[in-house]
Formats: C-alpha cells, structure tokens, sequence
C-alpha cells in the first residue's frame, strides 16, 4: 500500500494481500495499479519484469499507470463505510 500510495509500481506475486492491492497493468485498456505473476516460478517473475520495462518506456502509460496507483484509497474511512454498508444489509 504504501508503494502505491507514493507511486512506487510495485511488481507483486499474487498471495495474500498483495493479491487484493495490486491489480495487474493491462496493456490494452490502460488500467491496473502494478505487475502481478501467479506461479512460483522465475520465468514468471521475469515476463513481469519484462512487461513493467515495456511500460516504463512509455512514459505517458507509466505516468497513467502511476496516477491510478496513487489514487487507491485505502483509508479507514472507506473501509469503515463499506462495512457499515454490510451490516446494514444483513441486518434485519
């Protein structure tokens, strides 16, 4: 979160939380705020490389892709809201 926030892309493997923040840069439609691998693998790991490098040459898509990184809010006040939400609905 925090190297979204200060627009450092991150380059991620998909577990855990990191899985839920990052989501993965999308070429073609310009949205996602990082790279994201799944397999425990370094080819995997290097193909993201690789497409981050492609991105960082852009320098209009990496500065796109940074302002979207920097824009996530995961503020409390959000969360709060969002549960607050739930509950209402489960509420009887």
């Amino acid at each position: 979160m925090f190297s979204l926030k200060y627009g450092t892309i991150p380059l991620v493997r998909a577990v855990g939380g990191l899985k839920d923040t990052v989501d993965d840069y999308d070429p073609e439609k310009r949205t996602g705020t990082g790279f994201v691998f799944v397999p425990y693998e370094p080819q995997a790991l290097l193909e993201a490389i690789e497409r981050a490098v492609q991105v960082f040459k852009d320098k209009r898509a990496w500065t796109a892709i940074r302002r979207q990184a920097m824009s996530m809010d995961f503020s409390w006040d959000r969360s709060a809201k969002l549960y607050s939400a739930l509950y209402q609905e489960l509420s009887p």
